[in-house]
């Protein structure tokens, strides 16, 4: 999968044509993803360059828990930020509340 990462999904989705159901997703129903790296700036003298990340307003599965590292000024880890991308089609925001709710009780027993 590396070393075919350029491919696009949609077009893999395309060339393996998989059995499809409007109802699902073709490979996968709910996904996760790390952002383990410290935001790229670039100063110039009078201008500043920042990298940031694209909303994430359109679910492309089911459920997708996207979960990006913090850092301070000084670059050291201040935390992890969790957002839940989900389709309003499958499920109301209840149920994602409840289901954030339960992660946010898992992580609080599993760390210090």
């Amino acid at each position: 999968a590396l070393a075919q990462s350029e491919v696009q999904f949609e077009r893999l989705v395309e060339v393996l044509d998989p059995p499809r159901s409007p109802s699902l997703h073709p490979f996968f129903q709910v996904a996760l993803s790390l952002n383990n790296f410290t935001p790229a700036t670039l100063d110039a003298e009078t201008l500043r360059f920042e990298i940031t990340p694209r909303p994430l307003d359109i679910a492309k599965c089911d459920l997708h828990f996207h979960f990006t590292e913090r850092h301070d000024t000084d670059g050291q880890p201040a935390g992890i930020a969790a957002e839940l991308v989900y389709s309003t089609d499958l499920f109301d925001a209840s149920t994602i509340r409840s289901f954030l709710d339960s992660l946010r009780a898992v992580l609080a027993e599993i760390t210090p």
